[in-house]
């Protein structure tokens, strides 16, 4: 039975209770329990004052559950025959042996009392001891070899230094969390148990790393967390153990840091130099600060891509490190440095930490802000600039505004939900103002060199390039542009940009202002920005820009009142023809400082100034147009550099510059010529064709001439017949000195009759008919073998079939070849020309340098002599 008993102990309990609970009705105070029935086993007592703890309770009793009962020390009298024992929520600092003679306790639970050191004596018999929430700082060498049992010992929160040693119980359940364990050492007792160190300042040394190697090797499980969690995934690769090592050596040793492998705390260590980026990536913080450095190299850390916090303050920095890891950045300490300003290159870092919500900047040197380097920290909420030496002259207008309209969303928010205000250094009257407020004074009121409002007339925007952004710009021409707060202001007011870096894509917004003057000098434009104008526009200043040509006169007709346009100092070198207009159109026109070439291309604008030259130099002309046509100079060629254009513009400019004629002469001697070339180049292949044709019908003749002399032969005999000449000659043209040498000598002085196709084939009859004519009526055919005899129609395959055949019917006495050149048959001949020759012995003529040696002249022409028919033997036909 058990039963809760508020009235005890007035009240009698019955006698048959087991179970007893006595809940905080007794706040009065408890003296005894002399009226406990002997049946009791479990005792409850919490919430009261035990004033008597000298309990002397049953034998009997079990379990004894004392909580919140203001226990300064253990009770005394408590039966050996407990086995749970729970004093939790007591004030006990100590315990000397008052629970030893317990034999029979196996859970033993003192949590959230004032331990200050291990419990002495506890009886060997625990299985599960409790003693979280206390104080205990040291954990003896000794304390657990008793405990032959212990399967769940849990000491979470408390202060210990030290890992528990020779515990004997191989597959315990150890919870150690929240302490101050820094090393673990003698822990090899450990197989196969569960170990919760989480939340434990540990360092990651060699000590460390041989724990969780040996715990990734026998233990059940091992809980980490924090500083040293990656050792986990690198236990088994050698090579990053020496490389973690070597680090924790170099952070530890030699910089005397803290090293926590997610960590690096080098805070206030008299650094002068910035670490070496670790190997391992930092995932928590990077502490820096209250050191010396002066700067940061560029990406030194940006490999450290999941770092979370960055401290650098109280150092020396005199701009914002470049390059930090922005991927997962939420904090970024600055403050305490000499930072003078944000650079524009971290403006454009700060648009990729989208994480980025605290960025403290104060107690700086810094001047000016400007808010368009702000613009991607979309999740910023805490931004510190305060105490900085802010100048607020004009040029810092659009950071108030910038500052009041995230005041108004509530997005400049510190950890305690108040709003740190930057304020004014200088000028004296605006000093301690909060900068915020001044966007109520800047439209009408505005100090020397910056942007100032006269209300409704004029916009005067003249800024520092170096304090200039898109953010300014932006908001200029949205106050200027056709819906703004300027869209129609006097006819006699004046806007003034200058000095601004403004470039033609800031322009786009602003269309069709009516301000009598503008002026945009000293800016980046490169076009002539006619879309601005309005008709009420009169001056326009465009001096020391970019721009490189005179606007298209049409670009001008609805300006109508334009009188002045400035391009003083730009880079227009040639003014178009369409462009010359311009210069008639608009009044003034000032070129100074161009540079305006003087060279060919500007023969229209030379042409122009030569015609209106004459008007231009009388005094006593008045022009509506031509103002600041005497300034322009030549630039270029060399020799007309710095002299005066108009000057320039005479008949001699004609002289070393002439006129190109270009008219329809020129253009039908080109066709012409065209033409000429491309008939010579037909003409040309038409000749090499019909040559090729001709040659082919000359070829095909021979042929047919030898196959008919070939038939007549057949029916001629050969010893009957007389011959009209002794020898047909058949040569190459290139052998024509050297056959008719041969002939002079054979007909003249040994009376032979010779006949050859230039002199003896007949005008009017065909090649075939001479063939038959001449070679029919000799006796013989003298071959005159050359390479050039050889590629030659007389030499085909068909011709020489023929002269083989009529060379047999003879008797082997028609041919008589020679070979010139000096060169061997074997080695001149080729083809069937070979074939033929093999049978036949040749002449070899003289070489032509021993020709002119009369006596192998006359041995040659023995030769050839000796192979005709005998003189007598011809019987000469007329």
């Amino acid at each position: 039975m058990s039963i809760s008993w508020p009235n005890f102990p007035k009240a009698k309990i019955p006698a048959t209770i087991g179970r007893l609970q006595l809940p905080r009705y007794c706040r009065n105070g408890l003296h005894s329990f002399r009226n406990l029935p002997r049946t009791l086993t479990t005792l409850w007592l919490h919430d009261c004052a035990l004033t008597n703890q000298n309990l002397n309770l049953s034998e009997t009793l079990t379990t004894l559950l004392l909580v919140r009962i203001g226990l300064a020390r253990v009770p005394t009298g408590l039966p050996a025959s407990l086995r749970v024992v729970i004093f939790g929520g007591n004030n006990i600092t100590t315990v000397d042996g008052e629970l030893e003679h317990l034999v029979k306790l196996w859970n033993l639970d003192m949590e959230k009392n004032q331990l200050t050191k291990w419990p002495d004596r506890l009886p060997s018999c625990l299985v599960q001891l409790n003693l979280r929430y206390n104080f205990i700082a040291f954990l003896p060498s000794e304390a657990f070899v008793k405990f032959k049992n212990l399967t769940l010992l849990t000491l979470d929160h408390n202060r210990l230094l030290n890992y528990p040693l020779n515990l004997p119980v191989p597959d315990a359940i150890i919870l150690l969390r929240y302490n101050r364990i820094r090393t673990i050492r003698n822990y090899r007792y450990c197989n196969k148990c569960t170990v919760d160190v989480q939340d434990n300042p540990l360092v990651c040394n060699e000590d460390l790393f041989q724990f969780i190697t040996w715990m990734t090797q026998h233990a059940h499980k091992l809980y980490m967390n924090g500083w040293c969690r990656p050792y986990l995934s690198s236990v088994t690769s050698s090579e990053q153990r020496e490389e973690i090592f070597r680090f924790i050596d170099y952070y530890t040793v030699e910089l005397g840091c803290e090293y926590h492998v997610e960590s690096l705390i080098c805070n206030n260590r008299n650094l002068t130099t910035a670490p070496l980026p670790s190997p391992f990536s930092f995932q928590d913080i990077l502490d820096l600060g209250h050191n010396h450095l002066t700067e940061l190299p560029d990406s030194i850390y940006r490999n450290q891509t999941f770092l979370l916090k960055i401290a650098l303050d109280n150092n020396q920095l005199r701009e914002i490190p470049y390059g930090l890891p922005h991927e997962f950045l939420t904090t970024l300490w600055l403050r305490r440095n000499r930072i003078t300003h944000v650079t524009r290159r971290n403006g454009d870092e700060f648009v990729r930490m989208r994480k980025l919500h605290t960025l403290d900047l104060g107690e700086n040197l810094i001047k000016m802000v400007d808010p368009y380097d702000f613009r991607g920290l979309s999740n910023l909420r805490l931004l510190r600039v305060d105490s900085n030496p802010f100048d607020c002259q004009c040029k810092i207008f659009f950071f108030a505004m910038w500052i009041e309209e995230n005041l108004a969303e509530a997005q400049l928010l510190n950890y305690q939900e108040t709003i740190y205000l930057p304020s004014c250094a200088t000028p004296k009257e605006y000093q301690h103002r909060p900068i915020s407020t001044l966007v109520r004074i800047f439209p009408y009121v505005c100090m020397d060199g910056s942007c100032y409002y006269e209300p409704v007339t004029d916009v005067h925007c003249s800024y520092n390039p170096n304090a200039l952004s898109p953010y300014n710009k932006i908001a200029v021409s949205g106050m200027i542009g056709n819906e703004g707060i300027f869209a129609s202001p006097s006819v006699n007011g004046t806007l003034t940009i200058t000095n601004s870096n403004w470039t033609d894509s800031d322009l786009v917004n602003i269309t069709n202002i009516q301000f009598f003057n503008i002026d945009l000098s000293n800016n980046l434009l490169t076009e002539f920005p006619w879309r601005i104008f309005g008709e009420f526009t009169e001056v326009v200043d465009l001096s020391s820009n970019m721009i490189t040509n005179l606007p298209p006169t049409n670009l001008l007709v609805n300006f109508t009142r334009i009188r002045s346009i400035n391009f003083t100092n730009n880079l227009i070198k040639i003014i178009n023809p369409e462009s010359i207009q311009t210069l008639h159109v608009v009044p003034v026109v000032s070129l100074r400082g161009n540079p305006l070439s003087c060279s060919c291309e500007q023969r229209p604008l030379m042409t122009w100034l030569e015609s209106i030259r004459d008007r231009l130099l009388d005094n006593s002309t008045e022009m509506s147009y031509g103002s600041g046509i005497h300034d322009m100079t030549c630039e270029d060629p060399d020799m007309l550099k710095g002299k005066k254009m108009l000057d320039e513009a005479n008949v001699e400019f004609d002289q070393y510059c002439p006129i190109r004629v270009f008219n329809q002469t020129r253009l039908i001697i080109k066709i012409t010529t065209i033409a000429l070339v491309s008939i010579i180049i037909l003409s040309i292949f038409l000749n090499c064709y019909l040559a090729r044709k001709r040659k082919q019908r000359e070829s095909q003749n021979i042929i047919l001439g030898f196959k008919q002399l070939l038939s007549k032969e057949s029916e001629i005999d050969d010893v009957t017949v007389s011959y009209k000449y002794d020898a047909f000659v058949s040569y190459a043209n290139q052998e024509e000195d050297f056959v008719c040498s041969l002939i002079k000598e054979l007909e003249e002085k040994r009376q032979r009759k010779m006949s050859f196709h230039q002199r003896d084939f007949i005008a009017g009859l065909s090649i075939v008919d001479n063939i038959v004519e001449c070679i029919g009526n000799s006796s013989r055919v003298i071959l005159i073998i050359s390479d050039d005899f050889i590629r030659s129609s007389w030499c085909q395959y068909e011709v020489q079939v023929a002269l083989a055949t009529m060379h047999k019917r003879r008797r082997g006495k028609l041919l008589v070849p020679i070979l010139v050149q000096g060169k061997k048959k074997e080695g001149m001949v080729r083809g069937n020309t070979k074939t033929i020759l093999s049978e036949i012995a040749a002449i070899t003529a003289p070489a032509k340098h021993v020709r002119d040696d009369v006596t192998i002249w006359k041995n040659f022409c023995d030769q050839v002599d000796q192979n005709l028919p005998p003189t007598n033997a011809n019987n000469f036909v007329a």
